[in-house]
């Protein structure tokens, strides 16, 4: 019985153990079951995490990707749009260089320019034009837009009736620059710096540069018909002229390392063409005017300026200014047959208040220069009139030679050598203004000092009988 319970005891554990083993195997395997879901949820989760890291990354890198496209994009459009703007300011200033580059007239050289009047040089500058002058009082518009380097100076003579104000010039109260613009002036001559003065020549060339175009040429002591801007070494310049077509241009060159000089039969200093192509000068500066060799004033006859010269004495008779103290006196200067006519309206042969008319293409002329003192004094030898005053040992001499329907300013020369000893520090020559030595204001003076001088503006006194038995009587004393 023992046995039998023993061996059933035995048969319980077993089948407990079998049991357990059973349990414990299907709890085991639940388990790894289950941490094996959990393993694949987690696995999942670390894949998800992964695949969102990735996508994270991949979406940060397309970010960044996008963010350079959109960087460089950027780029690029700042860049295209700085480059555009460059390009506008760019084209803009090429505009306005070819804008200004347009307005300057290549057509026109000054050769051709003279031949023209005020109002059609006024016409090629588009109507615009500034005005300007220098002392003594010359007065010139230019447009240096239209025609660089280019001064077109006007016959101007009524001085003592100029004023400058709030930077308008002013004649007799009216804007010279609406007078020129309207044609009351006539040119007188024009100056080039750097313009054309003709074909193939420019203004601001060198001796061997204008020689090779005209052929070869000597040059003379000389002074620029107009005295602005900076002067050569004592106001003097290296002088040619030359004649083209009816037209005279007149080159001045720098006197700069031209030492030696010659002297031809006149005594006037020159210097050949050899000596100057060696230091080849500058031009200083070129003036274009028409050679009065070729103008038509002799070709008006005797009664025409002698009825010209009538009427306008007898409009001066029977003006509301005529007074008693009025005269006027006739002399050929230039010698061409047709005599200048001298009026004065003060009681003395001075300066102040009078003029001086010529008869030009037909018309009568106010042709008055005007320094400030001494007597009017003319000879027809050098063609030449002006001011020769001596008084005290003070000696000024101011002369103008008559070339065609102007005069010209040639000499401009002063000195106080008879007022003080010849070793006095006080002891001055002076030439336009600057101070020369004695060798050189006598030099220039030598051809006019010994010269016959009449003193001309008071010979007739202006009423009706004077008028007429002057003008007719004219030439036949």
């Amino acid at each position: 019985m023992k046995i039998k319970k023993c061996k059933r005891i035995m048969l319980v554990a077993l089948c407990a153990a079998m049991l357990f083993t059973v349990c414990g195997a299907s709890c085991t395997g639940f388990q790894i079951k289950n941490n094996s879901a959990e393993s694949s949820k987690a696995e999942e989760q670390s894949v998800t995490e992964s695949t969102e890291e990735k996508s994270a990354e991949s979406a940060d890198e397309s970010t960044d990707e996008s963010t350079e496209e959109k960087s460089v994009e950027s780029a690029d459009q700042s860049k295209d749009e700085s480059s555009a703007k460059s390009s506008v300011a760019e084209e803009s200033k090429t505009e306005q260089e070819s804008s200004d580059s347009s307005k300057v007239n290549t057509q026109y050289t000054a050769v051709d320019l003279i031949d023209m009047t005020v109002p059609e040089i006024i016409e090629l500058m588009g109507g615009e034009f500034e005005v300007s002058y220098t002392l003594p009082v010359q007065i010139y518009f230019y447009n240096d837009d239209v025609f660089p380097g280019m001064g077109f100076w006007i016959e101007f003579h009524d001085v003592n009736s100029l004023e400058v104000k709030d930077d308008e010039i002013l004649v007799k109260g009216k804007n010279i620059k609406d007078e020129i613009k309207a044609g009351k002036y006539t040119l007188s001559d024009i100056s080039v710096k750097i313009g054309k003065v003709m074909k193939e020549m420019t203004g601001d060339m060198t001796y061997n540069e204008v020689a090779d175009i005209i052929g070869d040429f000597s040059v003379e002591v000389g002074r620029p018909p107009h005295l602005g801007g900076t002067l050569p070494a004592l106001g003097i310049t290296l002088k040619y002229l030359y004649k083209t077509d009816g037209k005279i241009i007149e080159f001045h060159f720098s006197n700069k390392d031209i030492v030696k000089d010659v002297h031809d039969e006149n005594g006037q200093r020159v210097f050949t063409a050899d000596e100057v192509r060696k230091v080849n000068p500058e031009l200083f500066g070129v003036y274009v005017y028409k050679d009065p060799e070729n103008e038509s004033d002799t070709d008006i006859s005797s009664t025409d300026w002698k009825t010209l010269y009538k009427d306008y004495l007898n409009d001066k008779l029977s003006s509301s200014d005529y007074t008693e103290q009025m005269a006027f006196d006739l002399y050929d200067v230039d010698e061409d047959g047709i005599p200048e006519l001298f009026t004065t309206s003060s009681s003395a042969n001075a300066a102040m208040g009078y003029n001086v008319y010529t008869v030009f293409n037909g018309e009568i002329k106010d042709i008055t220069f005007k320094p400030d003192y001494g007597m009017v004094s003319v000879n027809s030898e050098k063609h030449c009139a002006g001011y020769i005053y001596q008084h005290n040992g003070y000696h000024t001499h101011i002369i103008y030679e008559k070339t065609g329907d102007q005069f010209k300013k040639i000499i401009n020369a002063s000195s106080n050598y008879g007022a003080v000893e010849a070793d006095d520090p006080e002891l001055y020559y002076m030439l336009d203004g600057k101070e020369v030595s004695k060798d050189e204001y006598d030099d220039t003076l030598k051809e006019y000092v010994d010269l016959t001088w009449d003193t001309v503006g008071r010979k007739y006194k202006l009423d009706s009988s004077a008028i007429n038995t002057a003008i007719d009587d004219w030439g036949s004393e």
